[in-house]
């Protein structure tokens, strides 16, 4: 079963905050997607479920296993839909949402992902200019985000071993689980 080749995703199944595509296997290779990540986020944040019944979006189910955390992740201004009206569950998470998603979590829960070794953070320009070449056509707020999580604990700097961040493609389930399990470290300090 490669799920246990991972620390990080052992650490994250161990806690009861994802599961695998099967009994036996975690796919760590498959794309996450949208329902996924904020239902790991709603697992961390421990929400009643009961609490977020509600849909929210036309293309969330109440019955839909996600729902609650789609529910409540969008009422804590977590994530927005893909539209006014949709949320798109299923479409993969991009490396520039999850910087978005994650970094907004942080901040409804008080983290810092700021590592305060005496130097400042970097600015966005100072990141773009010296690190990854492929961000400058991202989103505002992602470039007003990226400088926290960019200093903090997400192996999100390169992707493939290059210097491109490549913020449209979509994130595995394995990679999503070693910025998870960071993040998960945060709120257990």
């Amino acid at each position: 079963v490669k799920m246990w080749e991972s620390t990080a995703i052992k650490l994250l199944y161990d806690q009861g905050l994802v599961q695998g595509t099967s009994e036996t296997t975690f796919s760590p290779d498959t794309i996450m997607t949208r329902g996924m990540l904020v239902t790991v986020l709603g697992r961390m944040a421990e929400i009643n479920e009961e609490d977020y019944r509600k849909s929210t979006f036309e293309d969330v189910q109440a019955s839909d296993y996600f729902a609650p955390f789609v529910s409540w992740a969008y009422d804590a201004g977590i994530v927005k839909g893909t539209t006014e009206k949709t949320f798109s569950p299923d479409d993969p998470v991009t490396r520039e949402q999850t910087v978005i998603i994650l970094s907004r979590f942080a901040e409804a829960k008080g983290l810092s992902f700021f590592v305060d070794d005496g130097n400042k953070p970097l600015s966005f320009a100072e990141i773009q200019k010296y690190d990854l070449t492929d961000i400058q056509n991202t989103s505002e707020e992602f470039q007003e985000r990226y400088p926290a999580v960019y200093d903090g604990c997400f192996p999100l700097h390169g992707k493939d071993g290059t210097d491109r961040f490549k913020p449209a493609s979509g994130m595995t389930r394995e990679e999503a689980a070693d910025v998870l399990a960071s993040v998960w470290d945060l709120l257990l300090d």
